[in-house]
């Protein structure tokens, strides 16, 4: 019998902080990117998406880019600039400043291109109430709902993540029904209290044996 119990997250005890203004559907969709950019993480995934868009649909958004070594991609993003209605980038964050830095953004990317098996910015963009836009590749697919509480791409594809931003672009009624159905990710005190259950119910299970002959 094998039972997979999903990671909790510190960012279920975020508060969240209300929008400075509301959003009005004539803004750019601002898309933020979080944690590393590295080969694995997918920036350079999403820019090449990016740069798929054709001019109007790429007007439509802004990118806003909070990670660690976003110097490596500085002449990509130079390129890109003056095609969406604006970048902000930031080189590192703490947990803390993440309801302030979302409280304004409409959705987060997760590009990954390797087996991200538990994917927390995720769970961050989620605790914040945003939306993901995230490939499907690893435990990504366990967290997000294609049309429900975000959208999911082919891993490593830009031509399906462009796709996906087209629709983002196209369809005004489709950003305000993935924020509608996000709710906030599992605590850790949640997923511990799940893990001790799970061993209390194995070792109260008297004459148990797993394979191999162990008794528990």
């Amino acid at each position: 019998i094998l039972q997979s119990l999903h990671i909790g997250s510190p960012a279920a005890e975020f508060v969240r902080v209300p929008r400075s203004s509301p959003r009005n559907s004539i803004d750019p969709i601002r898309l933020v990117f979080l944690g590393f950019n590295n080969n694995y993480k997918g920036l350079d995934v999403l820019l090449d998406a990016i740069e798929l868009l054709p001019p109007a649909t790429a007007a439509k958004f802004s990118l806003h880019l909070y990670a660690s070594g976003l110097a490596r991609s500085a002449n990509r993003l130079a390129g890109i600039q003056s095609g969406l209605a604006d970048i902000e980038t930031r080189e590192g964050y703490t947990l803390d400043d993440l309801p302030r830095l979302l409280s304004d953004k409409d959705i987060g990317i997760v590009p990954s291109i390797w087996w991200d098996n538990g994917p927390q910015t995720v769970l961050e963009f989620q605790g914040c109430g945003l939306p993901v836009l995230g490939a499907a590749v690893g435990g990504i697919p366990d967290f997000i709902t294609h049309g429900g509480n975000g959208l999911l791409f082919t891993g490593n594809d830009r031509n399906s993540l462009a796709e996906a931003l087209t629709l983002l672009a196209s369809d005004k009624t489709l950003l305000p029904r993935l924020t509608a159905g996000v709710k906030p990710p599992k605590s850790i005190r949640t997923h511990a209290d799940e893990i001790l259950s799970l061993y209390t119910q194995l070792y109260s299970h008297d004459g148990l044996v797993l394979e191999g002959g162990i008794h528990v």
